[in-house]
């Protein structure tokens, strides 16, 4: 979570939605400050009335990233993990949608929360789009439309192959999944089901 006092507002980084690039863009020209961990989600009392935002992502695109992510904390990259398996390992994250569902050990046990339920819970008061990134960015109240700094790129581990979810998981099961995890995404935020774009 990055706080800036000075210009009030708080941003809550969900994962897998440009977190990175935000943290260093807030850190860097806007005088952010961390608070908490990378994706907390739990805005300090003083700041809650502050202009609270997020980024969120198309949930196909998402959870594509998430598949072909390798963390930083990984000993050494690890071979690309068979499309076979997303079905099975999606339909295990269902469960955590809501944040009711701990994950042991993780830095922000509900981590795995799909964006909706990462919205309401830290009273998120605006949402940026992944898609429409960089130019949304004058959307932030702190923000001079004429003078936006140059947003960053900040790299990832493992190599995301070229094209869509739908390039690459065809079966059925696999679209079945994602919905079940992340319906509440679709309509929250304006993406359509079977679709990997913006509306």
């Amino acid at each position: 979570m990055i706080i800036s006092h000075a210009l009030r507002y708080v941003y809550i980084g969900i994962p897998r939605t440009g977190s990175k690039s935000m943290n260093r863009w807030l850190l860097d020209h806007f005088q952010g400050e961390w608070f908490g961990e990378h994706h907390a989600w739990n805005v300090p009392a003083e700041a809650r009335d502050y202009f609270i935002f997020t980024i969120v992502r198309n949930p196909y695109d998402r959870e594509m990233s998430a598949w072909h992510f390798i963390p930083w904390s990984a000993p050494e990259d690890r071979t690309p993990l068979p499309v076979s398996e997303f079905a099975a390992g999606m339909r295990g994250t269902a469960k955590y949608k809501d944040g009711t569902t701990i994950i042991e050990g993780h830095e922000t046990p509900e981590v795995r929360m799909n964006q909706a339920n990462y919205v309401a819970r830290a009273g998120v008061k605006h949402v940026l789009h992944f898609e429409r990134l960089p130019h949304c960015l004058t959307e932030l109240p702190f923000v001079v439309p004429n003078a936006v700094p140059p947003f960053p790129h900040r790299p990832e581990r493992g190599v995301r192959p070229p094209g869509g979810f739908f390039d690459h998981f065809k079966n059925p099961e696999d679209e079945a999944a994602v919905w079940a995890y992340a319906d509440d995404d679709f309509a929250a935020f304006g993406y359509r089901r079977y679709s990997d774009s913006l509306l």
